[in-house]
């Protein structure tokens, strides 16, 4: 008798739909002890730590629900939306950062020779070679 109350009162919806419910309640959840215990640690106007900022937004893109994450962390829906604003400008500057570095491969030509020729600085002497250009650096005598 009592399963098929449950059952009525879920809407007779079982499985997947309940196991992703319960996920996203134990998630928002852990969200609203997290920021407790951080609202109780510090003063009002702290800025809200990385962390838990990240935290939120992956509970959103995990499916919780918008109204009940905001009300659990006692967050306003402007915070929200500059903490989504920071994570797309974040995730495009780490794009073109990484797209900006280039590797080049070390290459030692003739190692013997050039420690031959250059004496006592052969040890100590870098040349960077790019097209045309080469750039040499070499430690001061002391």
């Amino acid at each position: 008798m009592a399963s098929k109350r449950r059952r009525a009162e879920n809407g007779g919806k079982q499985g997947l739909t309940s196991g992703r419910a319960t996920s996203n309640e134990q998630r928002i959840e852990h969200l609203r002890s997290g920021f407790a215990k951080f609202r109780r640690a510090n003063r009002a106007q702290t800025r809200i730590p990385q962390a838990l900022r990240e935290e939120v937004l992956v509970a959103l893109r995990g499916g919780a629900p918008e109204l009940d994450v905001r009300r659990a962390c006692r967050i306003t829906r402007e915070q929200l939306e500059r903490w989504r604003q920071r994570e797309g400008a974040s995730a495009r500057s780490r794009a073109l950062e990484e797209r900006a570095v280039k590797v080049f491969p070390v290459v030692d030509e003739n190692a013997d020779e050039g420690s031959e020729l250059a004496g006592d600085h052969g040890a100590s002497e870098l040349q960077l070679r790019i097209a045309g250009w080469a750039i040499s650096i070499r430690q001061l005598g002391r």
